[in-house]
């Protein structure tokens, strides 16, 4: 059964981003596995954990879980026109030492979502430069900026149309994902 990871970009605990990762995840057809990998409590990137014996046990559990995954979905808000730091610490470990990323050829959904006006649209930017260098096989489109992600919801409910865009994401995401398992 096929694993994708959900790596989400906020650490607040209602986080939209959150939520956004998850009701995508729903969408994907039976005989998918999800798993969320949680980046909020690892240490900042050292250069000194490019060998395996000085690992810090955080930094080994996720890089063994993403090694195991076979797609991604990553949901952020946006800070400062880019994307936390949380999120590029994350993604910095994963991805050392160098020429061992664990995104190479893997399937990978892009989405960001704010309050404000422009959804993520430097977050989104960014992350997709970042997951480019790593050789992820970024989905191009649709590409996923959601402004005013407060008010696509209704309480803990996506709307019709919201749901409708996703599906359509996600029915790439899958289709891309079984061209490559090819």
């Amino acid at each position: 059964m096929p694993k994708i990871g959900i790596i989400v970009g906020s650490t607040r605990e209602d986080s939209w981003n959150k939520k956004v990762a998850h009701d995508l995840a729903a969408l994907l057809p039976d005989g998918f596995d999800v798993v969320d990998i949680a980046i909020d409590q690892l240490p900042f990137y050292s250069p000194e954990w490019d060998t395996p014996e000085s690992l810090p046990e955080s930094v080994a559990t996720l890089r063994e879980t993403v090694n195991s995954c076979d797609g991604f979905i990553i949901t952020t808000p946006e800070f400062n026109r880019s994307i936390p730091a949380v999120l590029k610490n994350a993604l910095d470990i994963i991805s050392r030492p160098y020429g061992s990323t664990s995104f190479a050829g893997k399937p990978t959904l892009v989405a960001t979502a704010t309050p404000g006006a422009m959804g993520g649209f430097g977050a989104n930017r960014d992350l997709r430069t970042v997951l480019s260098f790593l050789d992820a096989h970024v989905i191009s489109q649709p590409e996923i900026y959601l402004s005013f992600i407060h008010k696509l919801y209704d309480g803990n409910t996506l709307n019709p149309q919201t749901t409708s865009f996703f599906q359509t994401a996600i029915d790439k995401f899958v289709s891309t994902f079984r061209l490559l398992a090819k």
